[in-house]
């Protein structure tokens, strides 16, 4: 098993560089409606403290107060330029820059720990687990959204038919070898059930995204890197990366069909950047009307239904959005 090289020792650099550009600055409808759907499967006192625990910018101040109305937010992040732009987007709430392993909050504050797509990232996950445990209080919760390992999802699949489809990260844990490089492991929700339960928070809500929310997050070059017939470990397990590959890539390029300004595809088909380009452009202008409805169906209707009907099943999880409540109380 292959063994990353790591991120090296100045984490904080390495966000500072992200937020520069546009990292976790904007999320599909579809997203935000899942985690709306997990939020309100919560019920926080009026008036709630809630501590979005990696806040970047503050997207999902929001979403939080949608969901609980009369919240006090306190958004901390190991970016002090994400917490500069998160201060000036939502001045009446208290952002705090922090190492990434204590928060610096007093012990039982908080009525609720939101976390997207943090634990991934961190370098010591019982310390972070234990500090989200540590500033909730007896009877709150806390909301951890993160990409799943659980047997059975596309991404999961892809790495048993392809040589070398898993890896030990910088801190010896296992990911899937495609991913981003900041991720440190991939865990499955019971590893990370039993990690909050060590620390005082049972497991009482569950929810999973399954096969067709690869369709809107999966790039074309993340798609081609994931499911390479090249690597296969057998002829038979190149077919299925084949298909596979075809599959989400044709789905992804009527997704963003459906999605594309129609004012900029005229732009495009008038530009002088090439004959090629503007002949797709005009392709597209073409077809956009008559794929729309299955770009729409795509993006929003079938991930919502799948949504419905497959989010309590933890085979085939995608990604694991997980709400602990802390005994007591």
């Amino acid at each position: 098993m292959a063994v990353t090289t790591g991120l090296g020792p100045d984490l904080e650099a390495v966000y500072e560089e992200r937020y520069e550009g546009d990292y976790m600055s904007a999320h599909s409808s579809v997203e935000l409606w899942r985690v709306g759907e997990v939020l309100r499967s919560i019920r926080l006192p009026e008036g709630a403290a809630i501590v979005d625990y990696g806040c970047g910018r503050g997207r999902w101040i929001p979403m939080l107060l949608d969901a609980f109305p009369a919240a006090r937010v306190t958004g901390i992040d190991i970016s002090p330029k994400a917490i500069e732009e998160a201060r000036r987007a939502h001045p009446e709430h208290e952002f705090k820059a922090f190492d990434g392993s204590s928060a610096p909050l007093g012990d039982a504050l908080s009525d609720l720990v939101f976390s997207y797509h943090v634990l991934e990232h961190v370098v010591d996950l019982p310390q972070t687990v234990a500090d989200m445990s540590r500033i909730v209080r007896p009877g709150g919760y806390v909301v951890a959204i993160l990409p799943c390992g659980n047997r059975g999802s596309l991404e999961e699949l892809a790495t048993r038919l392809v040589e070398g489809g898993v890896e030990r990260s910088a801190t010896g844990e296992e990911r899937f070898a495609y991913e981003d490089p900041t991720h440190l492991r991939r865990l499955t929700s019971a590893q990370l059930a039993a990690a909050f339960d060590g620390c005082g928070c049972e497991l009482v809500h569950e929810f999973y995204s399954r096969h067709l929310a690869a369709v809107s997050y999966l790039s074309p070059a993340t798609v081609r890197d994931i499911f390479e017939p090249r690597r296969a470990r057998s002829a038979a397990a190149a077919a299925v990366l084949a298909i596979l590959r075809v599959t989400l890539l044709c789905t992804g390029a009527v997704v963003k069909l459906h999605q594309a300004p129609r004012a900029r595809l005229r732009l495009m088909a008038r530009s002088d950047r090439g004959a090629r380009k503007r002949l797709l452009a005009r392709a597209a202008l073409l077809a956009q009307p008559l794929l729309r409805p299955v770009g729409s169906a795509l993006e929003v209707e079938l991930p919502r239904r799948e949504w419905r009907r497959t989010s309590s099943r933890r085979t085939g999880g995608a990604a694991q959005f997980l709400v602990f409540r802390k005994r007591g109380r």
